[in-house]
């Protein structure tokens, strides 16, 4: 399961990421993960709101390339399509 949460929102503060996703209306950071049927978390990525979730998912997928040999199946949101 790949899954998007919006990161912590830096509300001004000096020196924070200030990236924004107009389609979600993030301002800040975004965090995915990869977790099994269970919760357990497989892969992480933390990037700014600018990129897109099909970038992001690649990410976290690029992360756990090759340690999970038996991964055949992963259930996504309809954002990461494409």
């Amino acid at each position: 399961v790949v899954h998007r949460q919006p990161g912590g929102q830096n509300h001004g503060k000096k020196g924070a990421c200030c990236d924004y996703d107009a389609g979600k209306k993030v301002k800040g950071r975004k965090r995915h993960l990869l977790v099994d049927t269970l919760g357990l978390i497989w892969g992480l990525v933390v990037h700014s709101a600018s990129v897109q979730d099909r970038d992001g998912a690649k990410l976290v997928l690029e992360t756990v390339q090759g340690k999970l040999p038996r991964l055949k199946l992963i259930w996504a949101d309809g954002g990461y399509a494409g």
